[in-house]
């Protein structure tokens, strides 16, 4: 971490907030005010698609009956060093990972498939079900896992995180 003072001037310091009286590294000073300087951060996005028949239990509506879509998964890492090359994170690996993540499903009925078969095929849990399966692969990578959404029609979908 890098501080400043009020003066402009860099300076370690081992905590944030005021420090008044004494030095601060061999600085005299009676009070100053620390603030920490934002660390750059980058995020690649990717998307994958998959074509998947569902339904969803206890749903008082139509798509109680067997339906399906062409699902979008979007996921994006984030982190804060890029490669010699100016690179975060390989997109084509990293499509190829969302790929591998959602082979199983494509072109399956949901509710047949683990975890679906005991668990509702929302919108929102398929987000989160892709998410914490991709998250130790990005994680492998020294990223974070940012975000995940996944699409059932062009304008609606659903997001998770952690």
């Amino acid at each position: 971490m890098r501080f400043i003072a009020a003066d402009g001037q860099p300076f370690a310091m081992p905590t944030l907030g005021w420090y008044i009286g004494g030095q601060a590294a061999g600085r005299q000073s009676c009070i100053c005010l620390v603030m920490m300087l934002a660390t750059p951060t980058y995020e690649v996005t990717t998307e994958v698609t998959f074509d998947s028949a569902h339904f969803l239990h206890d749903y008082p509506g139509k798509c109680a009956r067997l339906h399906g879509h062409t699902y979008r998964l979007q996921a994006t890492a984030g982190g804060q060093r890029l490669s010699r090359e100016g690179i975060l994170l390989d997109l084509a690996s990293f499509k190829t990972l969302c790929q591998q993540a959602v082979a199983d499903f494509d072109h399956q009925p949901l509710n047949e498939v683990p975890p679906f078969d005991e668990l509702n095929p929302t919108a929102e849990n398929l987000a989160a079900h892709f998410f914490r399966a991709l998250r130790p692969l990005i994680e492998e990578k020294g990223l974070k896992l940012v975000k995940v959404t996944v699409w059932e029609s062009p304008t609606s979908g659903a997001s998770y995180s952690e």
